[in-house]
């Protein structure tokens, strides 16, 4: 969007995209997708992928994270120097969670 709030680009991808995505400096776009044959288990804003697009909507980075034990999710991070943190769900058994202090 510009200043006045008008659609300038969009970008389109064979995945869903979830929650945030982010214009890079260079012009490349930053989203967390989702895709349907990954793992998941029940919660919220599920993602798993992480892909990076340039202004073309060709796809330049390809990340994934997702199991049966761990789920990227929401929102993302990139950090000056390039690194990205991700938010990222951690299935626990009910024994697990208790032994780490849930009540």
């Amino acid at each position: 969007m510009d200043k006045d709030g008008k659609i300038v680009h969009e970008w389109n991808g064979e995945l869903s995209a979830t929650l945030n995505g982010y214009l890079l400096e260079n012009g490349h776009l930053i989203r967390m997708e989702r895709d349907v044959d990954f793992p998941t288990f029940a919660a919220g804003g599920a993602a798993g992928r992480l892909r990076e697009y340039d202004w073309d909507g060709n796809m330049v980075w390809d990340f994934e994270y997702a199991n049966e034990k761990e789920l990227m999710h929401h929102d993302l991070e990139v950090l000056p120097n390039g690194n990205v943190l991700a938010i990222s769900y951690e299935l626990k058994t009910p024994e697990e969670a208790m032994a780490a202090g849930k009540d």
